[in-house]
C-alpha cells in the first residue's frame, strides 16, 4: 500500500481526519501532523523528510487552506519541488477540494477530486491504484472492521420497508454513494424506482436475481428477507 502525506489547514481538521481515518482503514499509510508527527520535532526538516518519502501527497483545498499563509504554502511548495523531479506521467499530488474553493494556478492542470461529490473516496483510491483494480469488498470488510462503513443503505432499506417513505430511501441511497459504491446502495435505488413505477416489479425481482448469483451475500439477505 502506498505512504500518503496529507496537506491540510488546521481549520479543516474535522473534514481532514475521516479521510485520514479511512485511508489507513483500507491499509494505507496515511500520514496527517496533528496524529504522526512526534511531539517535540523540528516541523519544517521532519515534514519535509515526510514528503520526500511519501508516494502520493494530497492537498486538501479549502477557502481557507488556499487563502492561509504558513506552512500549509510551505508544505505545497515542497510538493512542487518534488514533483518538478519526478517523470511527468508519475502521479505524486493529488489535488481535493473540501469545498467550492477556487484552486490555486499551481494546480489547475491537475485533475482534482471534489471530496463533497458522490463517488469522492473511491476516486481517492483510484487515484493511489493507479491502472491496478481496486478490490471492493475488501474495502467494505476494512471499513466494516474499522467501524468507519455507512450505514445509510441499511437505513434506506428500513425506510421503504417499515415506514414505507420511499422519498427517504430513495434520498439514503444516493447518499450511500458518498462513502464506497455497494450492491445494498444500488439496491435501495431500484427498489425506490420500482415504488416510483419507474421499473417494473419483474425488472426489480429480475434485478435481485442477478445480485444473488453475482453476491450471494448481499443478494441471499434481500431473497430471505424480502424487499
Amino acid at each position: 500500500m502506498a505512504k500518503i502525506f496529507i496537506c491540510y489547514a488546521h481549520e479543516d481538521a474535522n473534514v481532514v481526519r475521516p479521510i485520514f481515518l479511512f485511508l489507513r482503514a483500507v491499509g494505507h499509510d496515511a500520514w496527517i501532523d496533528e496524529e504522526s508527527l512526534v511531539p517535540g520535532s523540528v516541523l519544517r526538516p521532519s515534514i519535509r523528510k515526510e514528503i520526500e518519502r511519501s508516494d502520493f501527497f494530497v492537498a486538501c483545498l479549502s477557502d481557507c487552506s488556499v487563502n492561509k499563509r504558513g506552512f500549509v504554502q510551505r508544505e505545497l511548495k515542497m510538493a512542487l519541488d518534488v514533483v518538478d523531479e519526478l517523470p511527468e506521467h508519475q502521479i505524486f499530488l493529488v489535488p481535493v477540494r473540501l469545498d467550492d474553493c477556487t484552486v490555486p494556478d499551481s494546480m489547475q492542470s491537475r485533475a482534482w477530486i471534489d471530496m463533497f461529490q458522490p463517488g469522492a473516496k473511491l476516486r481517492l483510491l483510484r487515484a493511489f491504484a493507479g491502472t491496478a483494480p481496486i478490490d471492493i469488498d475488501s474495502v467494505h470488510k476494512a471499513l466494516r472492521e474499522a467501524d468507519l462503513f455507512s450505514p445509510k443503505h441499511n437505513e434506506g432499506r428500513i425506510a421503504f420497508r417499515d415506514r414505507k417513505d420511499y422519498p427517504a430511501a430513495e434520498r439514503l441511497a444516493r447518499e450511500a454513494y458518498d462513502d464506497i459504491p455497494n450492491p445494498h446502495s444500488k439496491l435501495n435505488e431500484q427498489v425506490a424506482a420500482y415504488f416510483k413505477r419507474k421499473i417494473t416489479k419483474r425488472d426489480l425481482d429480475r434485478w435481485v436475481y442477478k445480485l444473488h448469483l453475482e453476491n450471494g451475500g448481499h443478494g441471499k439477505s434481500v431473497l430471505d428477507k424480502g424487499y
